[in-house]
């Protein structure tokens, strides 16, 4: 399958390992250069960016905003150790449009790279299966949800940032409204979907976004 992709990894021999590996597949490399190279780098005629995250979860996010700013029609593929799901949710909810693990073998890589670009999204099974896990600890809070509710954009927006464990406030300043506001649109969500609380909020949001069942 040709297309052009952009690697961005500090670590110089694991970035030429994967370029090399690509190159073998007749994958187009289009740039292949450090986290702070390539942040700097517009991305245009690039299909398919795959970022390496080792303890530079905010450098990455920098990176796939300032992307998407660049390029809108990019598929980006994030590689992660996956050894828990807070760096896991905020790069999903970034907008990634694929998350893999490091020792994703060949075939799974080629897999995971050739899917997005086709236009899915794609999460490591290994990331699906922990949160299943820990979304079981809270079946009580899980069993009173509303299966048939549609959230709003922004609706999506604020429970995003509660994930983050931003407060009300810090809320309304991201998204240029008022305190208020929020909490007015939080009330709102707890009825729409049948969450009893905040935590009830973040479940759905982890059930029904990205375990998607």
């Amino acid at each position: 399958m040709k297309y052009k992709i952009a690697i961005g990894d500090e670590n110089s021999i694991r970035r030429y390992a994967l370029a090399e590996l690509l190159l073998q597949e007749k994958i187009d490399i289009g740039k292949n250069e450090s986290l702070t190279a390539i942040s700097a780098y517009d991305f245009y005629g690039i299909d398919v960016l795959l970022l390496v995250v080792d303890q530079n979860v905010d450098t990455v996010l920098h990176i796939i905003e300032n992307a998407k700013l660049t390029n809108n029609q990019l598929k980006i593929v994030v590689m992660d150790d996956i050894n828990g799901i807070k760096h896991a949710l905020k790069l999903i909810s970034a907008g990634v449009n694929g998350y893999i693990a490091k020792n994703l073998d060949k075939d799974g890589l080629l897999f995971a790279l050739n899917y997005v670009y086709q236009g899915n999204d794609y999460i490591d099974v290994d990331l699906t299966a922990k949160l299943f896990h820990r979304l079981s600890e809270f079946e009580a809070h899980i069993a009173s949800f509303n299966a048939n509710v549609t959230l709003t954009e922004k609706e999506k927006e604020i429970l995003d940032l509660m994930v983050y464990g931003h407060a009300n406030r810090d809320i309304a300043y991201r998204l240029f409204t008022t305190k208020r506001k929020v909490e007015e649109i939080r009330e709102q969500m707890i009825k729409k979907t049948g969450a009893k609380d905040n935590l009830g909020l973040i479940l759905y949001r982890l059930h029904k976004e990205f375990i998607r069942c």
